[in-house]
């Protein structure tokens, strides 16, 4: 099979590596998403010491390692070109990475769009089983394509391989439409105007976050130990959301999805259309070229998860997190709008402040002072 595909030269996207090209461009790969997985690291660890548990840095730095391995292989099909192992696994490996961004990138878009509309999207809404939908069909597209991209190479069946190259099409297509979906969800959004029960409809936050940006790290102290109830007196599932302040809109949170959206729709865009356009080596167009390939796989995905990290996608992005159990020492788990003290005489010996948080919430947080 190996002989047969040589003899062939087909053109393939990122062309057939080359020792003199692909080592030196795949070491600097290498390095950059090393740097961005010891961040990434960092981060999740600092954050998790502190109860802040932003789940997704963890995916993100799984994505580096599959990156470094990706080029760790890559050199090494430069040097074995005829190891069939060893391409298979490099291209494999080429095409299953970036779908981690893709998730994680529709997973922001809903969380923008869950802020602005609580009750389309709270857990058990159409909007929100139709996003797990998403979500399972997507991973099961990549584990198929890979289990039939490694079929393939190992196939001598005509039917079956004309039947992984159609699935392949069909993959990269619902791929690449996964890639822009995050700006049509956020546009969306935007454009549908928020009903008089969204701004009633019980929603937590993460008050504790005071800042956004820089070295900033929460304060372990102001960190709830429990969440709270899952539904508010009227029976209304309550809905973790980012920062109210990140509703109105935020631009830098539309900014970073729509940015990273389109890069990816971009950079996926290019490689599909290679799945369609099937020309020899000697006439192979410019979305083959090794040139195209480290663009759209080492700099654009780089580049999204230095953007995210800039940003700090870990705490304009992060939701609480759901806990059965009811909060005592949970000071703020609705959203407020208002705020009203109310002051009460007890036997002229105490006076105890009630706080109604939000016109419709039954939620009264209660001190008592001693005078």
């Amino acid at each position: 099979m190996s002989s047969v595909s040589s003899s062939q030269q087909y053109a393939t996207f990122g062309d057939y590596p080359v020792p003199k090209y692909d080592v030196p461009a795949s070491a600097v790969a290498i390095a950059a998403f090393s740097l961005l997985a010891i961040a990434n690291r960092y981060l999740h660890r600092a954050n998790s010491k502190r109860r802040h548990k932003f789940v997704i840095s963890g995916p993100l730095f799984g994505l580096c390692i599959a990156r470094i391995v990706t080029f760790i292989m890559r050199i090494l099909y430069a040097h074995n070109v005829n190891d069939l192992g060893i391409r298979v696994a490099s291209n494999v490996l080429l095409s299953a990475g970036v779908i981690i961004l893709f998730i994680l990138n529709i997973i922001f878009s809903q969380r923008i769009f869950t802020a602005r509309h609580p009750s389309l999207a709270y857990k058990g809404s159409i909007f929100y089983i139709a996003m797990c939908a998403s979500y399972c069909i997507l991973v099961a597209m990549l584990i198929a394509l890979i289990v039939l991209s490694a079929l393939y190479y190992n196939s001598s069946s005509t039917s079956f391989m004309h039947g992984v190259v159609v699935f392949r099409k069909v993959a990269m297509v619902v791929f690449t439409v996964s890639a822009f979906a995050p700006t049509v969800i956020v546009a969306v959004s935007f454009a549908i105007p928020r009903l008089n029960k969204d701004e009633s409809w019980p929603t937590r936050h993460a008050h504790w976050i005071k800042q956004y940006h820089g070295r900033y790290l929460v304060n372990t102290d102001s960190v709830p130990t429990k969440i709270g109830p899952k539904k508010d007196s009227e029976g209304r599932v309550i809905v973790h959301t980012v920062s109210p302040k990140e509703r109105r809109p935020s631009s830098v949170l539309v900014i970073v999805v729509v940015v990273a959206s389109l890069l990816l729709t971009t950079a996926t865009g290019i490689r599909t259309a290679g799945t369609f356009v099937i020309k020899l080596e000697s006439e192979k167009p410019w979305f083959d070229h090794r040139v195209t390939m480290y663009i759209c796989i080492a700099l654009i995905e780089a580049g999204v998860e230095v953007m995210w990290l800039l940003t700090r996608v870990d705490l304009r992005l992060y939701i609480p997190d759901r806990a059965d159990d009811i909060a005592e020492d949970y000071d703020s788990p609705f959203e407020t709008h208002e705020e009203t003290i109310v002051p009460v005489d007890i036997e002229n010996d105490s006076v105890t402040h009630a706080s109604r948080l939000g016109r419709r919430s039954s939620y009264i947080d209660m001190r008592e002072y001693q005078l």
